[in-house]
């Protein structure tokens, strides 16, 4: 600023003028021609006072925006006049705006600028983000400028470029893994879904974690290898036995509830069974004899049970028919529940109940002949 006495600035009709000397306050700036106070004084004071009462000052303001309709294009009028500049700038900030707009809409990657760039370049400018584009050029050549041979900028060159090289060969390496587990993936997806079509509860799959080359559960995915080693071992072992002995009533309930509703179905398994194991049935069935033989022994001789079922009238101890000509002796309390082999625990019983009661307990059976004691 041109320094002017305050008489001069008078003399000027200028309403401010500069001194280039700072006021008791320190502050070098403009001074008010009317009363000789610094700008900045004043600028600072008019600042305190409005934050002092800042909520009754925007009150103010509010109300004067609200009564008046006019009030922002005032104010902007106001501002121009104070900075004549301020419309021009204005124009040209709005244009370049427009022009940018207009750029990127048609897909051009550049668009001329009225504002000068840092450097004073008026020109062309990039769309993406407003910078000049003569500005780039110098940059780039300041960066990429040929320079004097230089043999270890030159090997870090050749370091680098193999650096890159050896980067973009893993990353096609993994890319082509990635790849070839996708086909892979697909191929068991679709070896699973077909299954799952055609109702098999195993598949061919890949192989599992622990190298095992076999066939998968359909409905979880699982090795039946590795499930097959899990359920011999211990810890499975002591994992049921701890189960069963928890819900051992929910179990046999269980089971009886399923044996009554699928009375063929566990027919045919314990057939099936039996034809598998023969040697295990033969051995079951001796062990059997021998307990029945122990428990006969202590009991009542064959002739006394002989004489008693000559007697007995023949008609069946549970359903009430006649079987004269056919008929069982049935132990009332079955052997292998603790009854004995002797008069009192024997009733007569056609082939029918006394094969269907087998060895389940009198009263229950009863029950569900529709008998009550």
């Amino acid at each position: 600023m041109k320094i002017i006495s305050r008489a001069e600035a008078k003399a000027a009709a200028l309403k401010r003028y500069f001194t280039g000397s700072p006021c008791k306050y320190g502050h070098v700036a403009e001074r008010s021609t009317v009363n000789g106070l610094c700008l900045e004084c004043g600028r600072l004071k008019t600042q305190k006072a409005y934050h002092e009462n800042r909520e009754e000052n925007l009150r103010k303001q509010k109300i004067r925006r609200d009564s008046n309709p006019n009030h922002a294009a005032e104010q902007r009028a106001r501002s121009h006049a104070r900075d004549p500049e301020l419309a021009r700038r204005a124009g040209i900030k709005r244009r370049n705006i427009e022009a940018r707009d207009k750029a990127r809409a048609a897909g051009e990657p550049q668009y001329l600028s009225e504002r000068p760039c840092p450097r004073g370049h008026i020109g062309m400018r990039f769309v993406h983000d407003s910078h000049c584009v003569a500005c780039n050029k110098i940059n780039c050549k300041l960066r990429y400028r040929a320079l004097p041979s230089d043999p270890e900028r030159a090997a870090r060159k050749l370091a680098r470029q193999i650096a890159i090289a050896e980067k973009r060969k893993l990353a096609a390496a993994r890319k082509a893994r990635r790849i070839e587990a996708s086909k892979r993936w697909r191929a068991l997806c679709s070896a699973r879904q077909t299954a799952f079509a055609n109702g098999s509860k195993t598949y061919v799959g890949s192989p599992c974690s622990y190298g095992h080359q076999g066939r998968r559960y359909t409905a979880g995915g699982g090795c039946i290898e590795c499930s097959a080693i899990y359920m011999r071992s211990d810890e499975r072992k002591a994992y049921d036995a701890a189960y069963v002995q928890r819900n051992l009533p929910r179990i046999l309930e269980r089971s009886k509830e399923y044996h009554r509703r699928n009375p063929e179905r566990v027919a045919a398994r314990a057939r099936e069974w039996a034809q598998r194991n023969p040697e295990k049935i033969k051995a079951i069935k001796m062990a059997n004899k021998a307990k029945r033989r122990a428990i006969e022994k202590d009991g009542d001789p064959t002739s006394v049970i002989f004489a008693w079922a000559q007697a007995a009238k023949k008609i069946c101890y549970w359903c009430g028919v006649p079987c004269k000509r056919k008929y069982h002796v049935d132990h009332y309390k079955p052997l292998s529940k603790g009854g004995k082999h002797e008069v009192p625990n024997l009733v007569i019983a056609c082939p029918h109940c006394n094969l269907t009661k087998s060895a389940k307990d009198p009263y229950a059976f009863a029950a569900s002949m529709g008998r009550l004691f």
